[in-house]
């Protein structure tokens, strides 16, 4: 049986598109589930995979890194194309400082997880293309 990590993230949007569809395959038998925030206590335990999503700091990135070096891949889950977001958005300021268009540490942690993940999981075919 498959063990998949999935460090949990605060978007319901994640659990309904992402992680429901795992929980079918999880009380089927075929995969166990674990959820929980970044520690890296966690990685001494034998995992298959990391599903991470909604991770924007150093912590997750260093979570990231030593999954990888042992072994485990990690793949990261996006629903929105945040670097290309209007200031009408509700969220504008989580992203860029709003007046300059300066990214905010937020921006600049996703852009290098999504660069280190082994695999991106894009929510549709258009944001899967950028």
């Amino acid at each position: 049986m498959l063990r998949l990590l999935v460090l949990q993230g605060s978007n319901p949007s994640h659990f309904y598109r992402c992680v429901a569809p795992l929980e079918g395959l999880a009380s089927d038998g075929l995969l166990d589930l674990t959820y929980a925030s970044p520690s890296l206590k966690l990685l001494q335990q034998e995992w298959d995979a990391v599903l991470m999503f909604e991770a924007y700091s150093a912590e997750s990135h260093e979570f990231m890194r030593e999954a990888q070096n042992r072994g485990v891949p990690v793949l990261y889950d996006i629903d929105d194309y945040t670097f290309e977001i209007p200031p009408s958005y509700g969220g504008f300021e989580l992203f860029y400082e709003r007046g300059k268009g300066q990214p905010t540490w937020r921006i600049v942690w996703l852009a290098r997880n999504l660069a280190k993940a082994d695999l991106v999981v894009c929510s549709t075919q258009e944001l899967s293309t950028r």
